[in-house]
């Protein structure tokens, strides 16, 4: 869910008009407040993997919680106005979403044995 905000959102942020910018930080928004469920889905899963996982898993969970932190920054940034700053923190919080996002995927195949 917070993946496919935050990049529909920086999709909307292609658009100048005051209705999408809206639009887009609410999708912001939405993101951050919905990672917190993922992220404790997330843990859930982690206490079910096997060591060498769960090492990997630290690594996802600090990228991802960095990630947050920094979509939180573009979210206070465009509900102050400050919709440049709000756009180019969007842009490199992606760069450690998908860093993030790798490991997942990681993860996700070697629980499976593929």
């Amino acid at each position: 869910m917070p993946f496919g905000a935050w990049f529909m959102a920086m999709f909307l942020d292609l658009y100048p008009d005051e209705g999408t910018q809206r639009a887009a930080t609410r999708l912001m928004g939405l993101g951050v407040i919905s990672a917190v469920p993922t992220a404790l889905s997330g843990w859930a899963e982690w206490a079910l993997a096997g060591r060498g996982t769960q090492r990997v898993g630290i690594v996802h969970a600090g990228l991802n919680a960095a990630a947050v932190l920094i979509f939180a920054g573009s979210w206070a940034a465009r509900l102050r106005g400050k919709r440049r700053l709000g756009v180019g923190l969007a842009r490199f919080g992606a760069l450690v979403v998908m860093a993030g996002a790798f490991l997942g995927g990681y993860m996700g195949s070697a629980r499976r044995g593929t």
